[in-house]
């Protein structure tokens, strides 16, 4: 008897933190990461991907990566890094806009060997491109210099 009370409470306590980590409205908000200013978006929305609740906390380790930015070995790196460290926001489109499979590839490319010697380490969640979606296959995504795409 009391092995069900418990499961049923766990039941509905995981109910009750999905139903507000859902319910919670998305709330646009200017972009106050250096790195991620005047990339052809100026909204974002935390928390990102990394679940950083402030764009402070995402500044931090974004912030990480500038000297590999200014190595220049990407055209589309900075663009990616901010798409998943500040994503975009948009009032009408209530889903996450994710980067481009092309973009994460193209950052990747030139970028990854690079770094290393800088002592970072690349995130997991962005070193699979395969999670992100294709162009071209309706769900909208950010592509190249920061431009939203289907």
């Amino acid at each position: 008897m009391a092995v069900k009370h418990n499961i049923m409470f766990a039941v509905l306590l995981f109910l009750s933190v999905f139903y507000y980590a859902s319910s919670k409205e998305k709330k646009c908000e200017e972009i106050k990461i250096p790195m991620c200013q005047s990339i052809g978006y100026n909204l974002t929305y935390m928390p990102n991907m990394f679940n950083h609740d402030t764009q402070e906390a995402a500044d931090l380790e974004v912030n990480n990566f500038w000297p590999v930015v200014n190595q220049k070995c990407s055209p589309d790196l900075r663009y990616f890094l901010c798409s998943v460290y500040a994503p975009m926001c948009q009032q009408d489109v209530t889903r996450r806009v994710p980067p481009c499979r092309s973009l994460c590839k193209s950052a990747r490319k030139g970028c990854l060997p690079l770094v290393r010697p800088f002592g970072l380490s690349w995130p997991e969640r962005m070193r699979r491109c395969r999670n992100f979606p294709k162009r071209g296959s309706g769900q909208l995504c950010i592509g190249s210099k920061g431009i939203p795409v289907n």
